[in-house]
């Protein structure tokens, strides 16, 4: 609300400004150098103008900041305390989320994978929490009779995007990541600039979810509202194979954007939108410029499980990565969960003092769990290399490896936590 107030105030000064310049007196030449100096003028005053704007609302955005840390501060400490207060000031801690979360499921040309994942949602969604969105590419007939059948017997929003026209030096080969992109964009334009959500979460119609993906994403959803080292919450982890993975409970940050069924806020929106890329969006929000060092959260037993074996990428990293991922089967009971270990201040140092704690091993062969060990790289091929022995996603997107937290990619093997970490943490 006070941002636009702040817009208006910019708005109307402009307004003034121009006003004054296009109706001031003209006169001889001999008023031209006099013109040119109330010119100067009005430009210093619009550019004065501009800067206290945005110093104002610089300010109003970091006490908006300040206010949101103190209120978390107080209700760790609250929680921390104990006794009859604990159990009435932890409403950062529920199964219900703070606002309504819509749910989007992005669909093409994959009725049967569409239904499939439908049925996944309806079977355990609570409706008046999470309204469920269905955002249809083109026209395709099967799809839009699947979207009218099952509206009969379930609430959802059918949105449809119909205009198509991609820019004509787009390859061929390429022009379904451009239409993907496009289509992210049509649907988050419409969830938060005309529904006015404050935040979503985004599927795709090969996804089926977990028992707990609801309460996960509400007890979770107030950190994005509330750290802002933080831009999205993900149910996805890419190095969730079954043998790499036990606890359902686990959660992490991460600097890789896991994607595959993550919730983003109107505010990151906002400050995406007008730069939103052409093709390839999800590698674009990878990169730095769009990253800005923040993290994910991510847990260590997947939300989500694709089985979209074809699709735009052509069934891409599907058989060896995809696939075997484990979905959690184990409705975790989110209500209660202290979830403030996630924020910033507490993870970094509660993260490196765990590093510093673990057993250092140099061959796979050594480890066995219990406890927690920690296998140096020094290389990225030494990285390729322990990556192949475990069974890893050997890659980076803009130098950041999958899953990876400061370069530390954490998974179970044998019973052990291993930490695989850079050279840093030797």
């Amino acid at each position: 609300m006070r941002s636009k107030i702040f817009i208006l105030i910019g708005a109307g000064a402009l307004l003034f400004l121009t006003i004054n310049f296009l109706f001031a007196p003209s006169g001889d030449a001999a008023c031209g150098d006099k013109s040119s100096k109330n010119v100067n003028k009005l430009m210093d005053e619009l550019k004065t103008e501009t800067k206290r704007r945005e110093e104002l609302k610089q300010q109003y955005e970091e006490l908006e900041h300040k206010v949101e840390r103190l209120t978390v501060d107080l209700t760790v400490a609250r929680a921390n305390k104990g006794g009859p207060e604990s159990a009435t000031h932890a409403p950062l801690i529920e199964t219900t989320p703070r606002y309504p979360i819509p749910i989007v499921i992005f669909t093409y040309n994959r009725p049967q994978y569409l239904e499939r994942a439908l049925n996944s949602i309806f079977s355990q969604v609570p409706s008046e929490n999470f309204p469920v969105i269905v955002s249809q590419d083109d026209q395709k007939p099967e799809v839009t009779a699947l979207i009218t059948r099952v509206r009969e017997t379930h609430p959802l929003i059918h949105l449809q995007r119909t205009n198509r026209t991609l820019p004509s030096h787009v390859p061929q080969n390429q022009a379904a990541y451009y239409q993907i992109a496009a289509h992210y964009k049509y649907a988050l334009s419409h969830v938060f600039d005309t529904l006015q959500y404050s935040s979503v979460i985004l599927l795709e119609e090969d996804i089926e979810v977990a028992p707990d993906f609801f309460t996960y994403f509400a007890a979770m959803q107030w950190l994005l509202f509330t750290d802002r080292s933080l831009y999205c919450i993900s149910a996805w982890n890419d190095n969730g194979l079954g043998k790499l993975v036990d606890d359902s409970e686990a959660v992490y940050r991460s600097n890789f954007f896991p994607g595959l069924g993550w919730m983003l806020t109107k505010q990151l929106w906002n400050e995406l939108k007008d730069k939103w890329p052409a093709g390839y969006w999800d590698d674009w929000l990878r990169e730095p410029a769009q990253r800005r060092n923040r993290d994910c959260i991510r847990p260590e037993i997947s939300r989500t499980y694709t089985f979209g074996e074809s699709g735009a990428s052509g069934g891409q990293f599907y058989a060896q990565h995809l696939k075997p991922i484990k979905l959690n089967d184990r409705a975790v009971d989110w209500h209660g969960k202290d979830t403030t270990h996630l924020l910033k201040d507490r993870w970094t140092p509660e993260f490196q003092a765990t590093l510093s704690r673990a057993r250092v091993v140099s061959r796979v062969s050594e480890i066995s769990g219990p406890g927690d060990v920690k296998v140096i790289y020094r290389s990225q091929s030494e990285l390729s290399d322990y990556s192949r022995q475990f069974g890893l996603i050997d890659d980076a997107k803009a130098g950041v490896p999958r899953t990876a937290y400061d370069g530390v990619l954490t998974f179970k093997w044998r019973g052990a936590r291993v930490f695989l970490a850079p050279a840093s943490y030797a």
